[in-house]
């Protein structure tokens, strides 16, 4: 009986600790985000940049799952040098391999942007422009928002990726993704009400289209985590899809076109349905035993 109880208590402890984590990192992103809901902000269209004040907002919700998973960890007894280890910031495969999986993240996330325009191209609401591309691309600012942003992402990758889908496996990999998927995109809330995600749709409509993209994303992303043991490459594929691709699309489409992100890009219906195949491809083909901290 003494083993079955301590088992039993783990379990417990785990549960506990995730709820922890949970409220924090909930709790957090609500509490970055009221100076904007006080103020009365809607995001109404792509076409509008934000201001200081709202990407400051969007900057500290950020890190609110990081800070929630150290505090956490902290909080159960662990020693500030071990929270590298715990939080998958370690590259098993040295780094040349972390180099190596995080081009593929890369890589691989740009094709299932790409993919996602061309279905919407398809559609009727998207139109590219490839004879104007070169002149529009700005590689060199790309690279540079895309380095400057890292810690932002990696902000919400350890806190994810890092922290609770690790703790979620025990429950079955497939369901672990899903609900890790599901809880990311809920997460989101704060931002989707005020039309971050989907400018100029209803609540009734974002939220739910947040959670699928959410779930489909999630399980592409958990898969790179669980196969490579390290956040790094997550971050990467995050930082595409949040911040390059918007920039990309701009790019590729008509001058003057405003894009909708409902209708494309990787987090709209296009993207559902590639990262939904995507997600299908690797139920049927298993998911990699998880390396992870």
């Amino acid at each position: 009986m003494v083993p079955n109880s301590y088992a039993h208590l783990v379990i417990e402890r785990r549960k506990k600790d995730i709820w922890w984590f949970l409220v924090l990192a909930y709790g957090g992103a609500w509490l970055c985000m009221m100076p904007l809901w006080l103020s009365g902000f809607r995001r109404e269209s792509t076409a509008v940049a934000d201001g200081f004040g709202v990407q400051a907002s969007i900057w500290a919700m950020m890190l609110m799952p990081a800070l929630a998973a150290v505090a956490v960890l902290l909080r159960g007894g662990n020693r500030p040098r071990e929270l590298p280890g715990l939080l998958g910031m370690t590259a098993a495969g040295g780094a040349r391999g972390l180099l190596g999986w995080c081009s593929f993240a890369f890589a691989a996330t740009v094709l299932a942007v790409f993919a996602s325009a061309a279905l919407s191209a398809f559609a009727g609401t998207f139109e590219f422009d490839f004879a104007g591309f070169p002149g529009r691309a700005d590689f060199a600012g790309w690279a540079i928002g895309l380095v400057v942003t890292i810690p932002l992402f990696l902000g919400e990758e350890l806190g994810w990726q890092g922290y609770l889908l690790p703790r979620l496996l025990p429950f079955g990999t497939r369901p672990a993704l899903l609900v890790m998927g599901l809880v990311w995109g809920a997460w989101h809330l704060p931002t989707v009400l005020l039309g971050g995600q989907f400018p100029g749709h209803s609540a009734w409509l974002a939220v739910p289209a947040m959670l699928v993209a959410g779930c489909l994303i999630g399980v592409f992303i958990g898969w790179i985590r669980l196969r490579t043991g390290s956040v790094w490459p997550t971050v990467t594929a995050h930082a595409v899809i949040s911040n390059l691709a918007p920039s990309l699309l701009g790019a590729l489409g008509k001058p003057g076109q405003v894009v909708d992100p409902l209708h494309t890009g990787p987090i709209g219906w296009t993207g559902w349905v590639v990262f939904g195949v995507i997600a299908a491809v690797l139920s049927v083909r298993g998911v990699a035993p998880a390396r992870h901290a």
